[in-house]
């Protein structure tokens, strides 16, 4: 699943799914980083993760 707050990331868990967490929101990059998820800077950057 692909979000961008941590309410995000708390679903995905209840859903059992992986998560990363686009750090182009109104939440901060720390705060994100602290779920524990992957975190990228801009979604552009998808295209760059191993799948």
């Amino acid at each position: 699943m692909i979000g961008d707050t941590n309410h995000d990331f708390e679903v995905a868990q209840q859903l059992e799914l992986d998560c990363i967490l686009v750090a182009d929101g109104h939440q901060s990059k720390e705060r994100l980083e602290a779920t524990g998820a992957k975190v990228i800077d801009e979604l552009e950057l998808l295209k760059t993760l191993p799948l």
